[in-house]
């Protein structure tokens, strides 16, 4: 039976006091029980609780998300023990501007504690979903300039077979945006690379992608010169995210490289970027090669935190 945390509707010191109890029971890891997922929001009614519906969120927003067949925003009506609470008190939270703070402060707790974890295994709230996805995609679409978080959120050691769905969503937000600058520093927080590649209008089984990043920073160097600036503040707020200790790169910075590299189709055509890109490094880039490139921008970056980037 999951624990339940209610809450007032529309009352913004019972949501906000919510959204705390959250935060802590996330900092604590003590969302996890049985290796599952086991939050629940209830809203209070009189002296009772009952299951929050869509309607107590934002409906629209909700009746819209591009949600897996089985979640129960599906549902007419969405009974106790159900899978979509935590995505409803996020819609229904964001749309009181008193609680924005709030809101992004929780969300950022969902995020570390998928880094801090790292491994889908954590996330679970039953067979086919996890949790943490659809808030921070509410999150987004409301506030953009958050849609990094879901970059972050997506680890490189996710089970991209049976939680794919989450992965579709940083392309649902990408192609509502525009590659601007929120959806570039998206893409410069995750360090999954199908996400990367998702994100920029490709699939799970297909190399080709809808944004060639290599003629897009070719044509707009200005693009290229903030990617490159935002990476830089990447690395000072985020360490890189290793997919494992037995798969460990010394150079995270090409595994981007890589990615734009991948973007192109003259390029994958000549090589096969995730097996060995050493020969495709070494393809001219932006008046030079994207090895080179590469280096540069990861001795700028140890050279700026003082530190290793591994």
């Amino acid at each position: 039976m999951n624990k339940k945390l209610a809450f007032e509707l529309n009352d913004i010191n019972s949501i906000r006091s919510v959204l705390k109890e959250y935060q802590e029971l996330l900092k604590s890891d003590q969302v996890i029980e049985d290796d599952v997922y086991h939050i629940e929001f209830v809203k209070k009614v009189e002296d009772t609780i009952e299951p929050l519906q869509k309607t107590d969120g934002c409906f629209e927003q909700l009746d819209k998300l591009s949600i897996w067949g089985e979640s129960h925003l599906n549902f007419d009506t969405i009974d106790f023990d159900g899978n979509a609470s935590e995505t409803i008190l996020f819609s229904h939270a964001l749309k009181f501007p008193e609680l924005r703070e709030d809101v992004i402060s929780t969300a950022k707790e969902i995020v570390s504690y998928s880094i801090r974890h790292s491994d889908t295994y954590d996330m679970w709230i039953d067979d086919l979903c996890v949790f943490g996805i659809e808030a921070l995609y509410l999150l987004a679409l409301n506030i953009p300039e958050y849609a990094y978080l879901i970059g972050s959120y997506l680890i490189p050691y996710w089970d991209s077979e049976h939680a794919d769905y989450a992965i579709i969503y940083t392309y649902e937000i990408t192609s509502r945006f525009g590659f601007d600058d929120n959806m570039l520093k998206m893409f410069c927080y995750c360090d999954n690379e199908e996400a990367r590649s998702i994100m920029l209008g490709g699939d799970f089984y297909d190399d080709q992608t809808e944004l060639d990043l290599v003629e897009y920073f070719e044509k707009n160097p200005d693009r290229y010169e903030r990617f490159k600036e935002i990476m830089i503040d990447r690395f000072k707020d985020q360490e890189f995210i290793q997919y494992s200790e037995c798969e460990y790169t010394s150079k995270p910075i090409n595994s981007f490289y890589e990615s734009i590299m991948a973007s192109s189709d003259s390029i994958v055509e000549k090589y096969d970027i995730w097996e060995d890109s050493s020969d495709a490094l070494k393809e001219p880039f932006m008046n030079s090669t994207f090895d080179n490139e590469a280096t540069l921008l990861h001795q700028k970056i140890e050279e700026i935190i003082g530190k290793p980037l591994t």
